[in-house]
């Protein structure tokens, strides 16, 4: 059961003039990257104290970082291309040219990554960088998740100005189900019981994967945080937390059973642009407009 009762200020483990876009801890917690706008990769280690592992250079922004199932590999992704990276000495392996990618992420077997582009949605084989399989969709894919519980892909798809959740069987790319959500959806996240998950735009919400009936809406005190675009959002492993970065500078943590708000943590100068959360250890890391990238522990009720 989770349990959290407090939150120790932040630790700043980096500064920069170029933007954090994306912050992401590894799975089981013993990595957080950190990507930047000017292509800067930074990596630390997170097992007991933060550490540096190294650091890697793009010529353009990188937009997300993902982990193999392994662990071995981290790939990074840029407006065009996919760079592999061995961890943790952080030294790249490949860069492969894959045309414009909106997201990406990995496949279970760890050889393939599937990235979505304007129109279309691509296997690719990161032994060689070629196209293993492709298919066209309509509409463009803002944000792609891969559901372990009935092994498909959920996608945030937008057309004209519509946009829906569309479910996807991850064998045969066949749509088994669409759902509509607001045009001013931004990000999705799955929630860990398979059933619902968290929208961000203007607001951040909690909507079941069924039909988008609305479960909660995350409320703010704060003026100006239901005005302008939030980060995307992050459970805890047992769904009882939601963390999301807002565009004042604050990182909110609300209990979602209790359905409140459990802490507002602050100390970054400008929007919060990326989170997540490190399952199971009560850390959240966050990357900011004013260039840090931070590390907030929630600390477990006695």
């Amino acid at each position: 059961r989770e349990c959290w009762a407090v939150a120790s200020p932040s630790s700043v483990l980096a500064r920069s003039s170029s933007l954090p876009l994306v912050v992401r801890f590894a799975p089981r917690g013993r990595m957080l990257a950190a990507g930047h706008a000017d292509g800067t990769l930074l990596m630390w280690s997170v097992e007991v104290a933060p550490r540096p592992l190294g650091q890697g250079a793009h010529r353009h922004p990188v937009l997300d970082v993902l982990y193999s199932p392994r662990l071995s590999l981290a790939v990074t992704r840029t407006p065009e291309h996919l760079h592999g990276w061995a961890v943790p000495d952080v030294r790249e392996t490949f860069a492969w040219h894959v045309g414009p990618v909106d997201d990406a992420l990995f496949l279970p077997d760890g050889n393939h990554v599937m990235a979505a582009g304007p129109g279309r949605l691509t296997v690719i084989d990161l032994r060689d960088g070629r196209t293993a399989r492709e298919t066209s969709i309509h509409g463009s894919v803002a944000r792609m998740a891969f559901d372990p519980r009935r092994n498909c892909l959920v996608t945030l798809l937008s057309t004209g100005g519509e946009k829906r959740l569309e479910t996807r069987a991850l064998d045969t790319f066949e749509p088994l189900s669409t759902v509509p959500v607001a045009p001013s959806t931004r990000a999705f996240t799955l929630a860990p019981d398979g059933l619902g998950c968290a929208l961000t735009g203007p607001r951040v919400e909690v909507v079941e994967r069924a039909d988008g009936h609305v479960r909660q809406v995350l409320e703010t005190a704060h003026e100006g945080e239901t005005e302008a675009c939030w980060s995307r959002a992050v459970f805890s492993a047992e769904g009882r937390l939601l963390v999301a970065g807002s565009p004042c500078g604050r990182v909110h943590v609300w209990d979602t059973l209790h359905h409140r708000s459990a802490f507002v943590l602050e100390g970054h100068e400008g929007a919060v642009l990326d989170v997540d959360m490190l399952h199971g250890r009560g850390t959240v890391a966050s990357g900011g407009a004013d260039g840090t990238v931070r590390l907030w522990t929630l600390t477990r009720r006695s």
